[in-house]
């Protein structure tokens, strides 16, 4: 599982669509996740995210001009918890009507998990 947000282009993509004012989502592949180990990816730390050396100082620009790593990290933080929603009605689905959505075993388990605001610090 790869955490997109460590790559900068990737950071300045969603600090661009924010800019632009563009609706955006997360997107994820339920049947490589469980809930724990979602839950433990919701946060991230944009500014910490890596480009080549050349690229850096104009995004890093660029992003803090328009409202800075902070926002990012908050609107990522805001798709995270959309797609956790989504991901715990895939696995319920799978509880409730027999119907494969996802492909972990540990769903009873995981369902129980969901993120609450007290769970997560922005």
């Amino acid at each position: 599982i790869s955490e997109v947000y460590t790559r900068l282009w990737c950071v300045f993509e969603v600090n661009e669509g924010l800019h632009a004012k563009i609706e955006m989502t997360g997107l994820f592949d339920p049947t490589v996740w469980t809930l724990s180990a979602f839950k433990k990816m919701m946060k991230v730390d944009t500014k910490v995210a890596q480009c080549h050396p050349n690229d850096r100082n104009d995004l890093v620009r660029k992003i803090e001009a328009q409202g800075g790593f902070w926002r990012l990290d908050k609107a990522i933080l805001q798709f995270r918890k959309e797609a956790f929603r989504d991901l715990k009605s895939a696995l319920k689905m799978k509880i409730l009507l027999g119907v494969q959505v996802v492909g972990n075993d540990d769903i009873k388990e995981d369902i129980a998990e969901t993120p609450s605001d007290d769970d997560i610090s922005y």
